[in-house]
């Protein structure tokens, strides 16, 4: 007697089933990443100090472990505030509804230390002025809104 031999060419429907919900699962994944991402995008100013804090406090940790001095490049034109030095940088979009008065550069030493300034940004979603002091010292600035 002879076996029934059973060519498979195609996938069972149980087979696709699990295929579809797998395909579905990395779908709504990726549309909730992209979701989360583009609530802190260019346009929200809070995720915008949130990122500046972040990349702040890594320039200056890579500044005084390297023993270089970093520069924190502000450009009113381009909209970007630049983190790093030759070697390491970073680089953040100025959201659409803010502007920063003028451009700034700004110098951490090998130390950690930066001199004293006062950058002034415009908020037009908000109407107000935020005036960031950075303060004598180790990196510390102070962020307020008038």
């Amino acid at each position: 007697m002879k076996l029934l031999s059973h060519n498979k060419k195609a996938f069972t429907t149980i087979e696709m089933i699990i295929t579809m919900l797998i395909v579905l699962s990395f779908m709504l994944l990726t549309i909730y990443m992209f979701h989360n991402i583009s609530f802190a995008s260019k346009s929200d100013e809070k995720g915008f100090w949130y990122s500046f804090q972040n990349y702040w406090n890594e320039t200056i940790m890579i500044s005084k472990s390297n023993h270089k001095r970093s520069h924190i490049y502000l450009s009113s034109d381009k909209k970007l505030v630049i983190f790093g030095d030759l070697t390491h940088k970073s680089v953040l979009n100025i959201p659409d509804t803010m502007e920063v008065t003028r451009n700034f550069n700004l110098t951490i030493n090998s130390d950690g230390y930066i001199s004293p300034s006062t950058i002034v940004w415009k908020s037009n979603k908000k109407h107000i002025k935020y005036v960031q002091t950075i303060q004598l010292g180790w990196g510390i600035y102070q962020l307020k809104e008038e």
